[in-house]
Order: structure tokens, then sequence, then C-alpha cells
């Protein structure tokens, strides 16, 4: 559900989440079911991973100088900016959540 149909990503998280149960698995207490503890490493996981910074998208101006919509997208990328500085200023599992619906 946190890949949202990426399913490389499904994969890459699947991986994380096997190596952390092997390396952790002195851990585990039995105070829960076996699958409880392996879901909520899976769970940190997904997060973790949405948590980190994500690439700034960049305009290249040279491809779009023949364009005629040069003054949209100056207005455009401001927008985009001053929507992503909002978004930061949110708890982290509401900025995750914004962040998985924008980037499908």
């Amino acid at each position: 559900g946190y890949a949202s149909g990426n399913n490389e990503l499904a994969k890459e998280w699947l991986q994380e989440t096997f190596i952390k149960v092997w390396k952790h698995r002195n851990s585990f207490k039995e105070k829960s079911s076996i699958d409880t503890w392996i879901y909520r490493i899976a769970v940190n996981v997904c997060l973790g991973d949405l948590r980190k910074p994500r690439k700034n998208i960049t305009i290249n101006e040279d491809l779009l100088s023949n364009s005629n919509y040069d003054d949209n997208i100056d207005n455009n990328e401001g927008n985009i900016k001053k929507m992503y500085h909002c978004i930061d200023q949110l708890n982290e599992q509401n900025k995750a959540l914004i962040l998985l619906e924008l980037e499908n």
C-alpha cells in the first residue's frame, strides 16, 4: 500500500524488511506474534524511506526558452516551492501521506 503500485519500490522495501528481520531476529521477545513483529518492521521500513528528503525537481530553462509558457512556468515553479514549504511544516505522518499522494 505504501508503494502505491510501484513494484520496484515494493520489492526494495520487502528486501530491506527481510534484512532487518534477519539482523534483529535475536531481539524478538515473543510479547506479540511474529507476524505483528515483522509487520511493524515493514511499516517502519516504508515510512522511514518515505521520510527521506526527496530530490527537488528542477526545470531545464534551455528546453523552455522557446516556449510560450515561460511566465506560467515561473509562476508554477514558485507555487510548487511554496507548496513543498507548506508540506515541510506538517508532522512526519501527515507529510508522508501528502507526499505519497503527490508522488503516486
